[in-house]
C-alpha cells in the first residue's frame, strides 16, 4: 500500500510539471531598445519587444513590456524583474536591441549609452547579473538575447581605446554556460552576428513568435526556431541554443489528440535535424550525447556517435612521453621559448580518469579584465571547453600585483576545478613581495606562451638603435618607468642597464598604461615591457626586441642578440597551473586539453593578436617540463630580485 501511495504522489509531481492546468506563476521581462542616441538606430527592437510581450501574456506570462530604456530605465526594470522572479515558478528575460562582450563578458546596451573606454561599461547591464535573477525561479528559466547584431558601440569603443587594448573585444556575444533547468538562446552562434531583418521583426523574432503558442514542448520549439532562422538567412545565421532541463515543459500544454486511432503516428525523428544543428555547434561531448539520448536511431545519431568517440579517444589518449627540454641555468637570463607560434606534436600525457571533469572548471586571472593574461586565459580556456566537455569559466581576481589571485588559487582545492594563469611578472612579483611561494604552492598544468620584452625609448632620443641609446644614457642622468616596483617590467630594465653598463632611476607607476603614458610625453627615456603596450604608438620607438627572432609585429626591430648583447632574453611568459597536490591523472587530462587547444590554428593566431608570439617547443609542453621551467625560473630571478635590493 505504502509504495502504491508512493508511486502515485511520483505521478502527480511529474504531471504537474508537464500539465497545464497547474496554476503556475510565470513572469517575463521584454525589452527592446532601438533608439540609441549616440550610434545608429535599430529598427526593429520596438516591434521586437511589444509582439513578444504580447505572445507571452497569451500563454500566461505577467509581463513587463520596456522599450528604448536609458542607464536608469533598464536599472530600474531589471529590478523589478528581479523581484518578480523570486516567486515565480517560470521567469524568462527577452531582450532585443545592441549588446557586446567584453573580455567574455556580455553586455546590453541602454539608449544613451555612450562608450568612451572600458569604465563606460559598468553603465551597461550585465548579462550575468541577469543570469542570477533568473535562477530565483522554481522550475524555469529562459534567456533570449536577440542582440548579436554588428555593434556600432564595440566599433566606437574600439576607435576610442586603440587597438590593443580593445583586444577583448570580440564580435557578438560570449557563449554562456546553462545551468540546470534554463534555457540559453542566442540570435547566433556565439561570437556572430545576426541579421537586423527587413520587416517588422529580426529573423529571430520572427520565428520565434511563429512558434512560441504552440502545443509543443519547449525545447522542441526552440529548436523550430533555431531552424526556421537557419533556413530563412539562407544558412547565414544559426542560432546558438543551450539547453539543461529535467523533464518536460509546455508554455501552451500538451496537444490534446482526441481521435488517436486515426491520427497520424508522431515522427520520433521530427525535431533530430533541429537539435543536431545546436549539438555539432555547440561541439561538446556533453552537447552530442544529449543528442543521442534524445535521437538514438535518428539520422545523426551515427554521426553523433563518431563525434563522441573520437573525442573521448583524444581526450584518453596515451601520448609517448617526451624529454624534458634542459632547464636556464640559474642567473641566466635566456630565451624562454625558441619556437613561434607553430603547431607541434601533442605534450605528454596518460589515460586520464573518465569521471574528471564533471562539472565547470575555474579559471582564475590574477589581473583585470582585457590584460594580456585575461585575453590568453580567455582564448585557451575556450578551447579547453569544448575538448573537456566542460566550461571553463573565467574569473578575475586583480590586485597587490597579482598575488591574490595567486594565493586565493593555491589555497583552493586540489582536484582540478580551480586553476590559474601564472606569469613570469606575477612570479618575480611574489617573490619580491615574499606573498606567495610561486613553485613550492602550484603544481604546473603546461606552458602556454610567452611575449617578449622590448626595449623602448621616447622618440627624441637621437638614433634608434641599441648603441644610440647606449650613449644617450651614458651621459647625464637618465630614468626609466615601470609598472610597479619588483614587477616585472622594473628588473628586466633593471637587467638591462646592468647589461650595457649604465645608471639610470627607476620611477614606478601604477600600471603599465600610466608607465606608457610618461615615456610617451617624455617624462621618463625609456622603458621594458612586452610590445603590445607599445602598440600603435607614435611618441615611442621599439629599440630591441628580447627575443631570439624578431616579431612579426616588429619586422624592423633587431633581436638583443643582433644589436650585441646575446644573453638577454626576458619574456612575459604564461602556464597553466594548479593547486599543489592535484592528482597526477587530472593534471595529465587537462594538460591534453591545454596542448590541443595549442595545436589549433585559430586559436594560435588570436594568441599572435594579443602579442603571444612564442610558443613552447615540443620538449616543453609536459607538466614534468613546465615544474621544471617553474623551479628554474625561481632560481634565476631569486638572486636578481635580491642584487637589486627590492623588499
Amino acid at each position: 500500500m505504502r509504495l502504491f501511495v508512493a508511486l502515485f504522489a511520483l505521478v502527480a509531481c511529474l504531471l504537474a510539471f508537464t500539465h497545464p492546468s497547474r496554476a503556475e506563476t510565470r513572469v517575463a521581462l521584454v525589452i527592446g531598445n532601438g533608439a540609441y542616441l549616440n550610434v545608429s538606430r535599430l529598427p526593429n527592437p520596438a516591434n521586437d519587444a511589444a509582439d513578444v510581450a504580447a505572445a507571452l501574456r497569451h500563454s500566461g506570462f505577467d509581463t513587463i513590456l520596456a522599450v528604448d530604456l536609458n542607464r536608469s530605465g533598464m536599472d530600474d526594470a531589471v529590478i523589478k524583474f528581479a523581484r518578480a522572479a523570486r516567486t515565480a515558478d517560470v521567469a524568462m528575460f527577452y531582450y532585443s536591441g545592441h549588446a557586446l562582450q567584453f573580455g567574455g563578458v556580455n553586455y546590453l546596451a541602454p539608449v544613451d549609452a555612450d562608450l568612451k573606454d572600458e569604465a563606460d561599461l559598468r553603465r551597461m547591464t550585465r548579462v550575468d547579473e541577469i543570469v542570477s535573477d533568473l535562477q530565483q525561479a522554481k522550475n524555469l528559466r529562459i534567456l533570449v538575447l536577440d542582440s548579436c547584431r554588428e555593434n556600432p558601440l564595440a566599433d566606437q569603443l574600439k576607435r576610442s581605446i586603440g587597438s590593443t587594448r580593445a583586444l577583448p573585444l570580440q564580435r557578438g556575444l560570449a557563449r554562456i554556460d546553462s545551468p540546470q533547468g534554463m534555457i540559453v538562446a542566442y540570435a547566433t552562434q556565439a561570437g556572430r552576428t545576426a541579421e537586423d531583418g527587413v520587416g517588422r521583426n529580426s529573423p529571430y523574432t520572427a520565428s520565434f513568435l511563429k512558434h512560441i503558442e504552440e502545443q509543443e514542448e519547449i525545447g522542441t520549439i526552440f529548436r523550430r526556431v533555431s531552424s526556421d532562422v537557419y533556413e530563412a538567412t539562407k544558412h547565414e545565421q544559426l542560432p546558438e541554443l543551450s539547453l539543461s532541463l529535467i523533464g518536460e515543459f509546455y508554455l501552451r500544454g500538451r496537444l490534446d489528440i482526441k481521435t488517436p486511432v486515426t491520427a497520424p503516428t508522431a515522427d520520433p525523428c521530427a525535431a533530430a535535424r533541429d537539435h543536431w544543428k545546436s549539438a555539432e555547434a555547440m561541439g561538446t561531448v556533453a552537447a552530442l550525447k544529449d543528442h543521442l539520448t534524445r535521437f538514438p536511431n535518428c539520422a545523426f545519431s551515427g554521426l553523433a556517435s563518431a563525434r563522441v568517440q573520437d573525442l573521448e579517444t583524444k581526450m584518453a589518449a596515451v601520448v609517448p612521453t617526451q624529454p624534458i627540454a634542459p632547464s636556464p641555468m640559474p642567473g641566466d637570463v635566456s630565451g624562454v621559448f625558441t619556437t613561434r607560434l607553430v603547431a607541434t606534436g601533442a605534450g605528454p600525457g596518460t589515460p586520464p580518469p573518465t569521471s574528471f571533469p564533471n562539472r565547470p572548471v575555474k579559471l582564475i586571472v590574477p589581473g583585470a579584465p582585457g590584460g594580456l593574461t585575461d585575453v590568453t586565459a580567455r582564448t585557451v580556456g575556450e578551447h579547453m571547453s569544448r575538448t573537456l566537455g566542460q566550461q571553463v569559466v573565467i574569473e578575475n581576481r586583480p590586485g597587490a600585483s597579482g598575488s591574490l589571485g595567486m594565493t586565493s588559487a593555491m589555497k583552493a582545492s586540489a582536484d582540478g576545478y580551480t586553476l590559474v594563469v601564472g606569469t613570469s611578472g606575477v612570479f618575480v612579483a611574489g617573490l619580491s613581495q615574499k606573498t606567495f611561494d610561486p613553485a613550492a604552492g602550484f603544481d604546473a598544468v603546461g606552458l602556454i606562451g610567452a611575449s617578449p620584452i622590448v626595449v623602448a625609448a621616447k622618440r627624441d632620443i637621437p638614433g634608434n638603435d641599441l648603441n644610440s641609446l647606449r650613449s644617450y644614457l651614458a651621459n647625464g642622468s637618465h630614468s626609466f618607468g615601470s609598472s610597479g616596483i619588483g614587477l616585472l617590467s622594473h628588473i628586466a630594465c633593471q637587467q638591462f642597464i646592468a647589461a650595457i653598463k649604465v645608471n639610470a632611476t627607476h620611477i614606478p607607476f601604477r600600471g603599465t598604461g600610466p608607465a606608457v603614458s610618461s615615456l610617451s610625453s617624455g617624462d621618463t627615456d625609456f622603458m621594458c615591457d612586452f610590445a603590445g603596450a607599445f602598440a600603435a604608438n607614435s611618441n615611442v620607438k621599439v629599440i630591441v626586441t628580447a627575443s631570439t627572432e624578431r616579431l612579426p609585429s616588429l619586422p624592423n626591430v633587431p633581436t638583443t642578440a643582433e644589436a650585441g648583447l646575446p644573453n638577454f632574453r626576458i619574456s612575459l611568459w604564461s602556464a597553466l597551473l594548479a593547486p599543489k597536490g592535484t592528482p597526477t591523472p587530472v593534471i595529465e587530462k587537462l594538460n591534453f586539453a591545454l596542448v590541443q587547444a595549442l595545436d589549433d590554428a585559430p586559436t594560435r593566431e588570436k594568441l599572435r593578436q594579443a602579442a603571444v608570439d612564442e610558443m613552447p617547443t615540443a620538449t616543453q609542453r609536459s607538466p614534468q617540463a613546465a615544474n621544471a621551467f617553474l623551479r628554474a625560473e625561481v632560481a634565476k630571478w631569486t638572486p636578481v630580485i635580491k642584487a637589486a635590493g627590492i623588499n
